[in-house]
């Protein structure tokens, strides 16, 4: 800047400097990869309610461990249980959160393993497959008051530009 005519805190011109850092590739991402499923909870079967909920499972690159969050609101009452159900089996029963307790973040992490006769390659075609669900169970609907779900999301984990017109 140059001072202007009297006052000096106009500039007359800007001067090309290193305002700008120069150009670094970008790090590596660090991201969590593997496979992300969601699902919205809403009354299970019969249920008179206006319970809702949603949850989202991560299911690691390896396909051995998944982290799971899970909310709801608007039961009839407290929770009594919560499950993932395989719906191939039955409604066996993959994973038990009342077993589990989540971390600072409010996750719980799953390590998949056998269960119920259902091999852990059973348990990954089931959540691949969409047939795996989530349910919340309470005193009013000891069979489960709201359930969904989980389904794979489709689409890029980075942004694609479109290509510019001609």
């Amino acid at each position: 800047r140059r001072p202007a005519d009297g006052d000096g805190d106009v500039p007359t011109e800007i001067i090309p400097g290193y305002c700008l850092s120069p150009f670094t590739a970008a790090p590596p991402s660090t991201r969590p990869q593997g496979t992300l499923f969601v699902t919205r909870m809403g009354p299970q079967a019969d249920a008179q309610t206006l319970g809702t909920g949603a949850a989202t499972l991560l299911l690691n690159q390896d396909q051995t461990e998944a982290t799971i969050y899970l909310n709801w609101s608007n039961l009839t009452g407290p929770k009594t249980q919560v499950h993932v159900h395989d719906a191939t089996r039955g409604g066996l029963i993959i994973f038990d959160f009342d077993t589990e307790v989540p971390d600072a973040s409010g996750a719980y992490h799953w390590i998949l393993a056998p269960t119920g006769g259902a091999t852990i390659e059973d348990i990954r075609q089931t959540l691949l497959s969409g047939q795996a669900y989530v349910n919340v169970h309470t005193a009013a609907y000891p069979a489960g008051e709201i359930q969904g779900f989980l389904a794979p999301v489709t689409g890029s984990r980075d942004f694609i530009p479109s290509t510019p017109p001609p």
